[in-house]
């Protein structure tokens, strides 16, 4: 498709006389020869208006303004303008001009194509010619004068002859000075003519005398008229009286063509009528002319393949929009497949964490119980067991927050070192029952402090160290954190986890990073597993600015790196800090749970720890017991019967409000860990959040 501006500029360009296109406001579009024109740069015409290159008045004495806008109103009406104007360039030095306006359609909007001609020298040449007539016709009445006496008083003195003498070599200095030529003319024939006239038709004076202009004219002009008719037609209209203009088409001696401009004038010398022709050659403006007549019609012709363009770029865009509300029609289904997906991933999230909770409160239960040796190992591989099922289900709600765009990352100052040092204590009773010594080194220029997410760092970093753990079977497991680059306020940081166990092949770890993939089925079945860890966290990585990646040779162990970048802290984070809390003992709760499991499990928790606590079944008990009761807090699971957590939460808020009672803490005890749950929660009226399952310390923290 050819862009109108681009093509009309490469057009305009081409053109040696000025030409540009503007509206009603402001230049839109000129050629090189505009700036030259106004002696400005583009930048300085481009958006300006044009009566900026115009003085307040005309040469007639119209104001300018009022002027233009008489033409630019004939142009919108469709009436082409044709008229000189004083102009004025960048450094208000004025100069007369013809100018030429048109209407044209650019982009379905009205512009104005504009073509102007410096006439300076053509108007002062003309001005001269004006003078030079008036001086001739002074001239011949002198001369008539003198003749006159001279015929009347033939006692004319020697002084009046040096006179005569002396006004005809003036007359004739401005004759021969003249720079049109000058043809004197008697019965059609020319009888006289200056210097101007031999440069003209290019011969000397002698083959040029006593010819007829039609020697110098072709058979036929331009509108296909016989020159000899037009020409006598000219000549009579001339003898009547009056000064007649017209362009003819001439040719030089040697048979060359060329346009001029002629304007007869009949006179009388020596008591014989003759004609005086003042012609000026105009070839140049005329093929501009000509050329600017031919551009016209090209641009019509492009006008009209645009406008054919227009059309099939219509067809084109009515598909295009047709297909595109088809997108839009299956991303809607998409959005609501992947809708109903999240609302399935968060029924399923509570229906697995809700008896998730039951069996990891009551093993910790358990636990506090006195047990001989064969009844601990069973708990210790239960307490696996159920960490080994909470590790699977955090996975696949990580994953379903990736595809859904709605895995985030935390901001919040932390101590590198003690996230390390968190994540070595963690493993380290796993890597010693296997026999492993677990290794952490940080190099001496990692700074510690930083801006970043400690959960989403220690996540990787325990995924690594549990995949080297669980394919080392002797030797050691040993993490590495590194300084690669340090910008202004951040620092690029690696992460590498390296053990000495069975290695991976070239071929399989091009399967490694992918969701649900592992190197083969009998990983799975050997070490178990989702093959979820390793895709979650190249995703967690680059969320911070990194990447992941690993070296590794089959049977000479692995190593799996990550890179992060983090925002460095000026201020250094008190390394004192602890996680310790005050336990609060003693508190009245009412516990709104409708699982009895999850019952008795928060019961016998805040029970050991000297509270009371009152249960409600559903939501709908939990706020008439909290209407005839007073209590310290309410602990409200979320999904119940007859009134879920949310709307018991709501009409709780509502019924303080109406009776001013003093708001009381409300705490959510929610399984469904997706993304903006706590958010809502919050939203609410609740006041923290606590998820299933959870264990009697989280339960006590947030008392």
């Amino acid at each position: 498709m050819i862009n109108n501006a681009s093509f009309l500029d490469s057009i305009i360009n081409g053109i040696d006389d000025t030409v540009f296109i503007m509206n009603k406001d402001a230049f839109l579009l000129c050629n090189d020869a505009t700036l030259e024109l106004f002696d400005c740069c583009r930048t300085e015409i481009i958006g300006h208006h044009p009566l900026e290159f115009s003085p307040d008045k005309q040469a007639n004495g119209a104001l300018s303004s009022e002027l233009a806008n008489y033409y630019l109103s004939k142009v919108v009406e469709g009436e082409n303008q044709e008229f000189n104007w004083i102009h004025q360039t960048k450094a208000k030095k004025t100069f007369r001009a013809y100018v030429k306006l048109k209407a044209i359609e650019i982009n379905n909007e009205q512009n104005i194509l504009a073509v102007v001609r410096d006439i300076t020298e053509e108007y002062n040449n003309k001005t001269a010619l004006e003078e030079l007539n008036t001086r001739l016709e002074e001239q011949q009445e002198l001369m008539q004068q003198s003749t006159e006496r001279l015929f009347a008083k033939t006692q004319e003195t020697i002084q009046q002859q040096d006179a005569i003498k002396r006004n005809e070599n003036r007359l004739n200095a401005i004759y021969q000075g003249a720079s049109d030529a000058i043809f004197v003319l008697g019965n059609n024939k020319i009888l006289d003519c200056n210097n101007a006239s031999l440069q003209l038709v290019a011969c000397k004076k002698e083959q040029i005398l006593g010819k007829t202009p039609l020697d110098f004219s072709p058979e036929k002009q331009i509108n296909d008229e016989l020159s000899g008719e037009l020409l006598n037609y000219y000549f009579d209209k001339t003898k009547k009286g009056g000064v007649v203009s017209f362009d003819w088409l001439y040719k030089t001696y040697k048979n060359e063509i060329f346009y001029a401009r002629v304007s007869l004038n009949a006179t009388e010398i020596n008591n014989k009528g003759n004609v005086i022709a003042i012609v000026r050659d105009i070839t140049k403006e005329k093929l501009h002319k000509i050329e600017l007549q031919n551009l016209n019609v090209e641009l019509e012709e492009k006008q009209e393949e645009l406008s054919q363009q227009n059309e099939e770029l219509l067809v084109q865009s009515e598909e295009l929009l047709r297909q595109r509300r088809l997108v839009e029609r299956e991303r809607e289904k998409a959005t609501e497949a992947s809708k109903s997906k999240s609302l399935f991933l968060a029924s399923m999230s509570h229906e697995i964490r809700t008896p998730l909770n039951g069996i990891i409160g009551m093993l910790n239960l358990l636990k506090e119980t006195p047990l001989n040796n064969e009844q601990s190992e069973f708990v210790d591989v239960i307490d696996v067991s159920s960490d080994s099922l909470l590790n699977i289900i955090n996975d696949i709600l990580d994953y379903s927050k990736i595809e859904a765009n709605q895995l985030s990352i935390e901001s919040i100052p932390i101590n590198l070192r003690k996230i390390a040092e968190d994540v070595f204590k963690i493993l380290e009773f796993k890597a010693e029952a296997k026999g492993l010594t677990l290794n952490l080194k940080i190099e001496d220029n990692v700074p510690y402090f930083y801006n970043s997410d400690p959960v989403r760092l220690k996540q990787i970093l325990i995924n690594y160290c549990n995949n080297a753990i669980k394919f080392t079977p002797k030797g050691s497991v040993s993490i590495r954190i590194s300084l690669i680059k340090r910008y202004s306020k951040k620092t690029k940081l690696r992460f590498e986890v390296i053990d000495t166990g069975i290695g991976i092949s070239k071929e399989n770890q091009a399967k490694l990073f992918k969701e649900f993939s592992q190197v083969d089925n009998s990983v799975s079945r050997k070490f178990g597993g989702t093959g979820l860890g390793l895709a979650i966290s190249m995703k967690l990585a680059a969320l911070m600015g990194g990447e992941v990646g690993l070296l590794s040779e089959e049977g000479k162990g692995s190593m799996f790196w990550f890179t992060a970048i983090l925002e460095e802290l000026d201020s250094i984070i008190d390394e004192k800090e602890t996680e310790s809390y005050q336990v609060a003992e003693g508190l009245s709760i009412l516990l709104v749970e409708d699982n009895l499991i999850n019952q008795k499990v928060a019961v016998h928790t805040l029970q050991k720890n000297k509270h009371v606590v009152d249960i409600a079944n559903d939501g709908e008990e939990g706020v008439k017991k909290y209407q005839k009761n007073k209590y310290d807090l309410i602990l409200m699971d979320v999904q119940m019967p007859k009134m879920n957590g949310y709307e018991a939460t709501i009409e709780i808020r509502k019924i303080e409000k109406d009776k001013g009672l003093k708001r009381i803490k409300i705490i959510a005890m929610t399984a469904n860990a997706m993304k903006g749950e706590k958010e809502r929660c919050l939203d609410l009226g609740m006041d923290d959040y606590i998820s299933k399952p959870f264990k009697k310390e989280d339960l006590l923290r947030v008392l």
